[in-house]
């Protein structure tokens, strides 16, 4: 089995490379990756030596998604019609911020760059597309949880739209099997490759203030929660890299799956874990974002009934982010020696 994976330098593709190399499941991993969003260096060199331990055959490109002539030309001189099996695509911008200033860009890279994955894979016949799509593609609805057939017909942001309309485009493909997969909010890291770039991850922004004594920023504490804070649907990187292993197995197609905990906490709550384990960390309470809804929970049951998993917990994935932080209070580090 050869596999493609899009984005596979990048804080969720990089886990999903990490995971498919120590699965010994497929035959190469291929890699495509324009270096926008990651620390290459320090990501590629330990994946590479990942697939050295494992004897995995990986190679890795720079290229974007925007570039259908120059991945047209790869296909042809590498690959060709039949090679790949998989293609995992993750490529893509993320943050409802800078979508909503910027959504030209967000169409052009998401919308655009998955026209051409799309394009590559009736083109080359790659048998299996999996989607790295959101649970910013539902509406907000009166504060219930979100399954599968929840409202999407009206995402609230520009990132949402963006990938709804790639959702809708796999559909109406001719691709021969696909598997989209909703993330709720993905947190958590392992330890050997490092940081997360993004600055719309919430837990590396609090970690980051922490460390520097500066204020982190509450978004709005007047919403109908428990706490007034705004409540999301926290899932381990980890749990996220294995499910798009397991969906290599899967006897489904055609198939959006939530991957989410299926449990809410708070933003008060995350700093919480932070004041009782590291120690207090300041905050102020701003207004709430543009795109900002005040709660965001996820049904799993559709995934769990197909044996996709989530075995981490919020507090293996907070403390795991403390310690690649170096964060190493008494308590962290018992854990730690615990670990080991």
């Amino acid at each position: 089995m050869n596999v493609l994976i899009t984005g596979g330098l990048g804080y969720i593709g990089s886990h999903i490379v990490l995971a498919l190399i120590e699965s010994k499941a497929v035959d190469k991993i291929v890699i495509f990756d324009d270096e926008s969003n990651c620390d290459v260096e320090t990501v590629f060199k330990q994946l590479l030596n990942a697939a050295n331990i494992n004897n995995q055959k990986m190679e890795y490109l720079n290229v974007s998604i925007n570039q259908l002539d120059v991945m047209e030309d790869t296909f042809e001189m590498n690959y060709g019609v039949g090679y790949f099996d998989v293609l995992i695509h993750t490529a893509a911008l993320k943050s409802v911020s800078e979508g909503e200033a910027n959504p030209d860009k967000y169409n052009y890279v998401n919308v655009d760059g998955t026209k051409n994955i799309i394009h590559l894979c009736e083109k080359y016949k790659i048998k299996q597309l999996q989607f790295s799509s959101s649970a910013a593609v539902y509406e907000y609805h009166n504060g219930d949880s979100l399954n599968e057939h929840s409202p999407s017909d009206k995402p609230p942001t520009v990132y949402g739209r963006t990938k709804k309309e790639c959702e809708n485009l796999i559909r109406q493909s001719k691709i021969e099997n696909y598997i989209i997969f909703r993330y709720f909010n993905v947190i958590g890291v392992d330890k050997r490759l490092g940081s997360h770039k993004s600055h719309d991850n919430i837990i590396p922004n609090i970690i980051k203030a922490y460390q520097n004594n500066e204020i982190f920023k509450v978004y709005g504490s007047d919403y109908n929660t428990f706490d007034g804070t705004a409540e999301r649907d926290y899932i381990d990187i980890r749990s996220v890299a294995f499910n798009h292993v397991t969906a290599f197995f899967s006897e489904l197609s055609y198939v959006v799956y939530n991957i989410s905990s299926n449990t809410s906490t708070s933003i008060f709550e995350l700093l919480s874990y932070i004041d009782d384990h590291c120690g207090h960390l300041l905050r102020e309470v701003v207004e709430p974002r543009k795109g900002d809804v005040p709660f965001i929970v996820g049904v799993n049951y559709r995934a769990r009934r197909s044996h996709f998993d989530n075995p981490h917990t919020l507090s293996d994935s907070l403390y795991d982010e403390c310690a690649n932080a170096k964060i190493l209070t008494p308590y962290l580090l018992e854990k730690l020696n615990n670990k080991s």
